[in-house]
């Protein structure tokens, strides 16, 4: 006999409001029961990810704190995504935590992909120009923009964090 995801679904959210205390000023889940004998009561749950989110396992299933601390203060999952405000993927404090769709979650990124030669979040090198070489961009809604050219990387950056403030709704910086 299969059961199905919302049935398993169910039994997690039970499980979890018995086994699982969580304080949303400190952002820390801790045992409330123990789950086996060598975890004592109250130690925290989870362990950091590569991303830095904490997270554990239950029952060959990944469950992530954040989104878990939600379904124990409010009742249900959340709808989106669990973004965190502050940057910080290991702060799961409630008023660090907001559930946004996909889009704003992203629109509140913080720092540029390790591969970015220039350094800096929205600013790319443009091969095409040899004295304007830093180009700004932002991504609105699906549709790239050019915010600019620049002599340095950090005009073109402050520009784009001028546009990041203004278009960008999930934007926190």
């Amino acid at each position: 006999m299969t059961t199905s995801v919302t049935d398993d679904r169910a039994r997690f959210e039970a499980w979890a409001k018995d086994h699982l205390s969580y304080d949303p000023l400190t952002g820390v889940m801790t045992w409330a029961k123990k789950p086996n004998r060598n975890i004592p009561l109250g130690r925290s749950v989870g362990k950091a990810n590569s991303w830095g989110h904490i997270s554990f396992g239950h029952f060959g299933h990944t469950y992530m704190v954040h989104r878990v601390a939600w379904l124990l203060t409010f009742g249900n999952w959340p709808v989106g995504q669990i973004d965190h405000i502050n940057g910080d993927p290991a702060d799961n404090r409630l008023e660090n935590l907001r559930d946004v769709d996909q889009s704003t979650n992203m629109e509140n990124k913080r720092h540029a992909h390790s591969n970015n030669k220039s350094g800096f979040l929205g600013v790319r090198i443009d091969p095409r120009k040899r004295q304007q070489k830093y180009k700004a961009n932002i991504k609105v809604k699906g549709k790239s923009r050019t915010i600019g050219r620049f002599y340095t990387a950090e005009e073109a950056h402050e520009a784009y964090l001028q546009a990041k403030r203004l278009l960008h709704e999930g934007c926190t910086i």
